[in-house]
């Protein structure tokens, strides 16, 4: 299996769906491994699973520069169809 990439991950929904907001963490430090304190952090570290939190901001998305509707959810949803399956289809089986 390839080694999970957040980078390509991030770049497929960026494509592929309004995702456009960016977490920086306190804790991360320049050359330092990124410690176990999230869920999908220690799954990944300790037992090579890949994991995906995605949390929806309800209140304002920066990309569609708005409020988000329901047309907005509906594409997002459909949109993440085609963001799982270009990234599984890269990974080695």
């Amino acid at each position: 299996m390839e080694k999970y990439s957040k980078d390509s991950i991030e770049k497929l929904m960026r494509e592929h769906t309004s995702f456009s907001e960016k977490m920086e963490y306190s804790w991360k430090i320049a050359g330092k491994e990124e410690p176990n304190l999230m869920i999908e952090n220690g799954l990944l570290n300790r037992y090579g699973i890949e994991t995906i939190v995605y949390e929806l901001n309800a209140n304002w998305i920066s990309s569609l520069n708005k409020m988000p509707a329901r047309e907005d959810w509906i594409k997002l949803g459909e949109n993440l169809n085609e963001v799982f399956y270009e990234y599984l289809s890269k990974v080695k089986k």
